[in-house]
């Protein structure tokens, strides 16, 4: 079934802990014993007092792209809907452009606790330590948004954040990165054969490194945060991401060709540290995953907004934009999948398959 799924093109992946201290009200100010006592009969009990933003622990939420990325905005939509929650006794602060580091490593500092929580883009940086993660990195899966958003909704999700949390994190909840597309300062790309002899940056991500390899192109790992000055000074000819985070790192700058593949679909994740996690109370546990909830709405909206406009931006860059042959290039990717299966069963294949119709 999944040979004939895949001929049919279908589009099947230091900081330290930091908690602001919740500050006691300033004393009221002595008045007449009169004014005193009607102020105490009309003034609330101190345990009723809503929370201001400034009263609330501070989890910092790292990331690795720049400020106009659509995680970014929608982790701004996030810490306005607990500033204003007077039941929230949480907010985040947010860390963007890599400043802790490259996404694996962050993601090492959340596991220690060196780092409060971060937005992944997708989940292959979990793959050596749980490889049936790399099932978000499986070429040409999902064929639209719609079918990903929904699988990463539904069971296939919470299946994925059960295997996520016996890493050593707590998973939120699942956003949106998006459909990476190839760029190259090489030749359009509309066959498999185009790919040949272009060294794209890749993250050191197995199932990642062998999509390349079947398409005969060269992987070069490197951490995001690096890519761009790679692609300026051709040490690498290409690299591939979503278009939003093409548009946020910049990389349109210092490319000539956009072949649109779409051949991966990655969710972004949102994790906490589990230690930090287990110590909020569960009303501010609450809280943090109703905002992270309308986070994940914002993101997604973003990432629809963005897309045709960004085409037009890139374009008027000076970057070629092309199509692709995608039942051409996912007929060449079923060796992915066999590895895949043949590692670690096909138990999420088949629970994401509910959602692809």
């Amino acid at each position: 079934m999944l040979k004939r799924k895949l001929a049919m093109g279908l589009a099947v992946l230091m900081g330290v802990v930091a908690l602001g201290g919740c500050s006691s009200k300033p004393a009221p100010t002595e008045t007449k014993a009169a004014d005193t006592k009607a102020e105490e009969s009309a003034a609330p009990a101190e345990s009723e007092a809503p929370q201001t933003a400034v009263d609330k622990k501070v989890i910092k939420v790292a990331h690795a792209n720049g400020t106009t990325w659509p995680g970014h905005v929608a982790l701004e939509k996030m810490k306005s809907v607990l500033d204003a929650n007077p039941d929230s006794g949480v907010t985040i602060e947010i860390l963007p452009n890599g400043v802790l580091g490259g996404e694996n490593e962050v993601l090492q500092q959340v596991m220690m606790g060196t780092a409060d929580a971060s937005l992944l883009t997708g989940m292959g940086f979990w793959q050596g330590i749980d490889e049936r993660t790399a099932v978000d990195e499986l070429p040409f899966f999902f064929k639209t948004k719609e079918q990903a958003r929904n699988a990463y909704d539904g069971k296939f999700g919470d299946r994925l954040k059960e295997i996520l949390d016996g890493t050593g994190v707590k998973t939120v909840n699942f956003w949106e990165s998006g459909f990476r597309h190839f760029t190259n300062n090489k030749r359009p790309i509309n066959q498999p054969s185009d790919m040949k002899g272009i060294k794209f940056r890749s993250y050191q991500g197995e199932y990642r490194m062998a999509m390349f390899e079947a398409l005969g192109a060269t992987a070069v790992p490197m951490a995001l945060t690096e890519v761009f000055t790679a692609l300026q000074q051709g040490t690498v000819d290409g690299q591939e991401n979503p278009l939003p985070m093409i548009e946020a790192n910049k990389f349109y700058e210092v490319q000539k060709y956009l072949s649109l593949s779409g051949h991966i679909y990655n969710t972004s994740t949102l994790i906490v540290n589990p230690a930090l996690w287990d110590s909020l109370s569960e009303a501010d546990q609450k809280a943090f995953q109703e905002a992270a909830v309308e986070g994940s709405k914002e993101c997604r909206k973003l990432m629809d907004e963005q897309e045709e406009t960004i085409l037009t931006k890139f374009e008027e860059a000076g970057v070629q934009i092309n199509e692709v042959d995608k039942d051409a290039f996912a007929e060449a990717m079923q060796p992915i999948y066999d590895k895949y299966i043949n590692a670690c069963g096909d138990e999420l294949i088949k629970l994401a398959e509910e959602y692809i119709k």
